[in-house]
């Protein structure tokens, strides 16, 4: 009976973190996704409202920081994240400067 409880056990553990890891990927997805379609009208020189200079840099020094915990910690997942993240704030930023 001890032996059947630790594989349930396990398993149960595997199910929660593949849950988790998911869930991550997906945020990832959506956080990220969330600032393509205003970088998308800008560079396309179309109408479209940017968002301020002040939130752009304080999102920038975030994931940045962010990005060098990941790093340390060898978290692959916010190490992508924050990566991509960086790289969109970064365009929007140049897009805020040299506009």
């Amino acid at each position: 009976m001890k032996f059947e409880l630790i594989k349930v056990t396990e398993w149960y553990n595997w199910i929660v973190r593949q849950f988790g890891e998911i869930c991550g990927w997906v945020g990832l997805i959506m956080i990220h996704g969330s600032t393509v379609p205003v970088t998308y009208l800008a560079i396309q020189g179309e109408a479209t409202i940017l968002p301020p200079l002040s939130m752009v840099l304080l999102i920038w020094s975030g994931l940045l920081l962010f990005f060098i915990r990941s790093a340390i910690m060898k978290d692959k997942l916010y190490m992508i994240s924050n990566g991509v993240g960086f790289f969109m704030q970064s365009v929007m930023l140049a897009m805020l400067v040299l506009k």
